[in-house]
């Protein structure tokens, strides 16, 4: 089974499902962290990015 994944019931959707036990914290974090800077005014996402050394 992967660890991130979707099914039929949320195509269009906006969601992924995680197996929690088994996703590495490392992969959890940048999904997380993808996933927050798309949502977020981008003066905030690049904001944030730049605070951690981060790129776009």
């Amino acid at each position: 089974m992967a660890t991130l994944f979707t099914i039929p019931h949320f195509d269009g959707y906006p969601a992924v499902l995680a197996v929690v036990d088994a996703i590495d914290e490392q992969l959890l974090r940048e999904v997380l962290t993808d996933a927050w800077v798309l949502r977020v005014p981008t003066t905030i996402g690049r904001a944030w990015l730049a605070e951690h050394g981060l790129s776009e």
